[in-house]
């Protein structure tokens, strides 16, 4: 059975530590997150030369304002690009997880990719070069599926949300978590604006663990750790920290 009790008990800051001076996803709000005894939730993407980084939109624009897509650029064309003005790059996955401490623990998110199998795969073997706790979630099924197909002992985790302004099959599968099905995820993470919600109150009763993005305040937090298991945090310092 699969230990997710790190899960339930760590602090895990989203995309690191950030504010208005330290971008998101970048090794100074690693750095800050793991200096205030919190651990990690990042977004990682693969490029168009296999490199898998640690950014979370299709496109540079929002952080770096240059209408560049991730998955048909190469590393080299992008790693000198700085994140909104600050001397802050984009980093490689592994050297997150090589210059940061080997107990920091993570929440891993792949973000979409048409070369999804083939990412899936490329994660599994950069991971077998470490030796930390880490569990993986997405918003697409299909990957998460593919961690039960091609390494099944890896934690795995389905995102979720009602998704108000959009529509489609897989989105009604997915906010419904009917995906779960044959997904068969060990532990699910909604999105906190659509919390409390009776579908997740029953899979929690069940067993089952109930995560959340993103609480913004320490009643939150405390909302959804009395309610479910966990929370994923920004923009606030939760009081209590865990010792590294």
């Amino acid at each position: 059975m699969k230990d997710l009790s790190w899960i339930r008990d760590g602090y895990f800051a989203h995309r690191g530590l950030h504010n208005k001076e330290i971008p998101e996803n970048t090794m100074t709000a690693f750095s800050n997150a793991v200096s205030h005894g919190f651990d990690i939730e990042l977004d990682i993407r693969m490029t168009k030369d296999k490199e898998i980084i640690v950014f979370h939109d299709s496109s540079l624009a929002r952080l770096c304002g240059e209408e560049v897509k991730v998955d048909e650029s190469n590393y080299s064309d992008i790693e000198n690009i700085r994140v909104l003005n600050s001397d802050e790059t984009i980093p490689l996955l592994k050297n997150v997880l090589t210059l940061l401490p080997n107990k920091t623990e993570y929440l891993i998110e792949l973000k979409p990719s048409i070369h999804y199998k083939e990412f899936v795969k490329l994660f599994i073997e950069l991971m077998s070069n470490y030796q930390i706790k880490y569990a993986i979630h997405s918003f697409d099924p299909r990957i998460v599926n593919e961690f039960r197909k091609q390494s099944p002992n890896i934690i795995r985790g389905q995102i979720a949300s009602t998704f108000p302004n959009r529509k489609g099959l897989m989105r009604k599968a997915i906010k419904h978590l009917l995906t779960n099905i044959y997904t068969k995820p060990d532990f699910t993470n909604y999105n906190f604006k659509d919390l409390p919600r009776k579908k997740l109150d029953k899979l929690y009763k069940k067993g089952h663990m109930v995560i959340s993005y993103v609480v913004r305040s320490k009643e939150d937090l405390a909302f959804v750790r009395k309610h479910y298991d966990n929370a994923v945090f920004e923009n606030f310092i939760p009081e209590i920290k865990k010792e590294m």
